[in-house]
């Protein structure tokens, strides 16, 4: 499953859509994978995604 571009296998990382369109990504580590993950979720939406 690491060898997939299309998937993730850990927490902390989100893709930051613009207007339906890839622009990037934000990506969070040290706390625990949920949490990482949800602070990644957050500033994506901040950025607009």
């Amino acid at each position: 499953m690491i060898a997939r571009r299309d998937l993730v296998p850990f927490g902390g990382g989100v893709p930051l859509l613009i207007a339906g369109r890839l622009a990037g990504a934000v990506a969070v580590s040290g706390a625990t994978s949920i949490q990482d993950h949800e602070i990644a979720q957050r500033a994506a939406s901040l950025l607009g995604g």
